[in-house]
């Protein structure tokens, strides 16, 4: 038994998420970079005013001069789980998330350096998924090598996830006329992927169907991922409308570390199947009311079949290992789906270039399935309410902006395909269904708070 490739399936198995910044709610993605775009629904392809537009389309930096922007999005899920032996037990009944708070910063540059030709430099949170949950219930296997003689002891779990990825974006746009440009960026990305989880069962030969909880740990070193984006815009009746295009490659970094198995086995483990997904987003901007009224829409379409679908870490023993625990084979088996994205904003001077009021609602079936969800993985969110507000063009320049987001609860429950739906099994046997489900809520609080200087 070198090959441990059904280690994986009963109560939780999972462990992915992201980052230091981020707990995303469609996908891996946040639905918008910066306090404008966010109180808009994140509806910026075709119109977006701050040097962090880059991020979704590099040719929004032709209608800037030269320009200075941060933002701070504050991201506050809640996340409830709940799972069962099908028509035998309940083993967790609503179990909050432990509280989180997702600090996702960004930093932005764009100057004109001749005439038409702009430049940019962007750093960024790019976003993620990350949750921890405490003393999950589950039942242990007192003895793995012989049946049970007696009811299975109870036993708790902890479980923890973090992915974190930085990305750095050099762009250059070129205004070929006074009403279309067009930019390209490129994506150098650092990451790093941790997770631990203590509910993991491995296949017992005892056949008593009950088994002994195990603790996995992996912690990457870091991780560099290259990708790029191209983004054009265009304007029609003196600027009134506006369209804009832009395609985002996918980045699929290998995230290599230490994995230990119950904090005595140590593996040397790395992955290199997981990432984010080729997007291409479409969108429209007009100015209706003498400009007073803006309107946007977005339409995104992103692969994630592509990028997050049976993710595999390989671990090889760095020392001493029991037969058979040599080499390790972990699928863990997410099956996302491709989405489309649909945002929707509107923005209104309620005095003239200085006070704008805004809404905003962005909509996006989840990726996760019933076959794939995973309470370490809990990009379950689908509906997004945005409002925001803004100042610009006072105190010399000087741009400020707050958006609040609430993403509505959602829930995703597996179901007969999910991998935890099967006992863990020898290699080569057939897994047997196992009646266990589970089903994963997800609702989100977001503040973003932009400040912008016009040089």
């Amino acid at each position: 038994m070198n090959r441990l490739s059904s280690l994986l399936p009963l109560t939780l198995v999972g462990a992915l998420a992201l980052p230091s910044s981020a707990l995303a709610t469609f996908g891996l993605n946040p639905i918008a970079f910066e306090a404008r775009s966010a109180g808009m629904g994140g509806a910026d392809t075709a119109g977006g005013t701050s040097g962090l537009s880059m991020v979704r389309n590099p040719a929004a930096i032709t209608r800037l001069g030269t320009q200075l922007d941060v933002n701070i999005t504050l991201i506050m899920p809640s996340l409830t789980f709940s799972d069962e032996i099908v028509g035998m037990m309940t083993l967790n009944d609503g179990v909050d998330g432990e509280p989180l708070i997702f600090p996702l910063p960004g930093l932005a540059f764009a100057t004109e350096v001749i005439d038409g030709l702009h430049v940019g430099l962007a750093v960024y949170a790019q976003g993620g998924a990350g949750a921890d949950f405490k003393d999950l219930t589950t039942f242990a296997d007192d003895d793995p090598s012989a049946p049970l003689t007696a009811n299975p002891s109870p036993a708790t779990y902890d479980t923890h996830s973090k992915v974190q990825y930085l990305r750095v974006a050099p762009t250059v746009a070129w205004a070929v006329s006074e009403h279309f440009s067009i930019g390209a960026s490129l994506h150098i990305g650092l990451g790093q992927f941790e997770f631990k989880h203590g509910g993991m069962q491995f296949p017992e030969g005892d056949g008593d169907h009950v088994n002994v909880p195990h603790t996995l740990d992996f912690s990457s070193d870091w991780a560099v991922g290259l990708s790029g984006s191209l983004g054009l815009q265009a304007s029609f009746l003196e600027d009134d409308l506006r369209f804009g295009a832009s395609v985002t490659f996918g980045s699929q970094p290998k995230f290599e570390g230490t994995l230990k198995l119950d904090g005595q086995l140590e593996y040397a483990a790395s992955t290199e199947t997981f990432g984010w997904p080729l997007e291409i987003s479409l969108g429209a901007a007009g100015r209706l009311l003498d400009d007073a009224l803006t309107l946007a829409a977005d339409f995104r379409f992103a692969f994630w079949s592509d990028s997050i679908d049976t993710v595999t870490f390989a671990a090889d023993a760095t020392g001493q290992a029991p037969p058979g625990y040599e080499r390790l084979e972990l699928p863990f088996m997410l099956d996302w789906r491709d989405r489309m994205t649909i945002a929707l904003g509107a923005e209104y001077a309620a005095v003239k270039d200085t006070f704008f009021v805004r809404l905003g609602w962005a909509w996006s079936p989840s990726p996760v399935t019933s076959s794939g969800v995973n309470p370490l993985f809990p990009a379950v969110a689908e509906h997004h309410l945005t409002a925001g507000l803004g100042l610009r063009n006072f105190a010399g320049g000087l741009t400020l902006d707050l958006a609040v987001e609430l993403a509505l609860p959602n829930e995703v429950a597996s179901d007969g395909d999910n991998q935890m739906a099967y006992e863990p099994a020898m290699p080569g046997a057939t897994p047997s269904p196992n009646g266990y489900r589970l089903a994963l809520e997800m609702s989100q609080f977001t503040v973003h708070f932009s400040a912008g200087w016009v040089f």
